[in-house]
C-alpha cells in the first residue's frame, strides 16, 4: 500500500484514473477524454509501467493498485 502512495502521478494521470473509476473501473479507451493530452499513447503506457492500468482488447481496466490511488486520491479531497 505505501509504494502504490509514492508513485508519482501528473495531473492529467490522476484525472484520466479518477475517469477509469467512476466508469466501473473499465472503459473503451475512446470513451475518456484524452483530447487535451499531448501525446495519450505516452501518458497510458505511463500508467501501464506503473502498473495502474491494463488494456485489454482495445479496454483500459483499473488495476488493484490503480483503485487503490483513486481511491487515496477521493478521500484526500474529500477530507
Amino acid at each position: 500500500m505505501s509504494d502504490v502512495k509514492a508513485i508519482d502521478v501528473s495531473e492529467m494521470e490522476t484525472q484520466t484514473l479518477v475517469s477509469l473509476y467512476s466508469a466501473g473501473g473499465s472503459a473503451d479507451r475512446d470513451m475518456l477524454m484524452l483530447d487535451s493530452v499531448d501525446d495519450p499513447d505516452a501518458m497510458l503506457e505511463g500508467l501501464e509501467e506503473k502498473r495502474l492500468v491494463a488494456q485489454q482488447n482495445g479496454k483500459l481496466h483499473l488495476t488493484s493498485r490503480g483503485e487503490i490511488l483513486v481511491t487515496d486520491q477521493i478521500e484526500s479531497v474529500n477530507e
